[in-house]
């Protein structure tokens, strides 16, 4: 949970905050400003549902694994229903949609061919790869000026010599 407003944030806390200290924080603060831009997790807001009056709004944010879906609700009394405001719609902005990139990126310097020969050779090396490519996705962050490197495993870069007959530091030139 973030308030918009206020301060920089990583994974959606301040470097100087601990997770227990924040929910309090923004659960006042919800409490107080009706007006709130702040996001909370799925288990603290069934902790403030019961202090939602009529006309208040919000937006369910859903980022999974293909997409990242929003909607907005308005709550209705005095029967408590919801009015959807704005209908769920999503776009291909989950990881999944970063992980088809950058196997895209990998075909493009190192070949479709080889890829597509490597995951069915080398499956386990393959899952090495994406663990390690899952790895530095969650280091990533806007802030982040350094570049992120992602190690290829040793089989990667011994198959792809013996695939291709040079070496991964000549596809990494070439592909510049």
């Amino acid at each position: 949970m973030v308030d918009l407003g206020t301060q920089n944030t990583q994974n959606g806390f301040s470097p100087t905050e601990n997770a227990g200290s924040a929910m309090s924080q923004a659960k006042e603060h919800v409490r107080r400003n009706r007006q709130s831009r702040t996001f909370l997790v799925e288990n603290v807001v069934g902790e403030l549902w019961s202090e939602l009056e009529e006309g208040d709004r919000y937006v369910v944010v859903d980022c999974g694994g293909g997409t990242v879906d929003l909607t907005v609700h308005q709550i209705r009394l005095p029967e408590g229903h919801l009015k959807e405001l704005y209908k769920a719609s999503g776009g291909p902005y989950g990881s999944i949609g970063i992980d088809y990139e950058f196997e895209k990126l990998l075909c493009k310097i190192f070949g479709q061919d080889f890829i597509d020969t490597f995951k069915i050779k080398r499956p386990a090396a393959w899952v090495d790869l994406m663990i390690a490519f899952e790895s530095r996705k969650r280091a990533a962050a806007p802030e982040r000026t350094n570049p992120l490197n992602i190690n290829l495993p040793f089989s990667f870069i011994d198959y792809y010599k013996k695939f291709r007959g040079h070496s991964v530091e000549h596809a990494l030139r070439k592909s510049k």
